[in-house]
């Protein structure tokens, strides 16, 4: 179980650094920074991608934090 789970952390790990190193928080790739969002949100925080692709992050008392919107490019 251990063995999984450090595999996994890993993975996103990587997946961190490669956002972090092509500057997303401050770039137009709007993918990346959701990404960022699910990987920083709070344990406390809900995150729920919708079928239509919206991000929505709502707080522990289950009051919405963020609505992301799908930007057709």
């Amino acid at each position: 179980m251990d063995k999984e789970r450090d595999f996994y952390f890993g993975k996103l790990r990587d997946i961190e650094i490669l956002l972090q190193a092509r500057n997303a928080e401050s770039s137009q790739n709007q993918i990346a920074q959701d990404i960022l969002k699910i990987l920083y949100a709070s344990e406390d925080e809900k995150v729920q991608v919708s079928s239509d692709g919206k991000l929505i992050i709502t707080g522990a008392a289950g009051e919405p934090m963020e609505v992301v919107e799908v930007v057709e490019t």
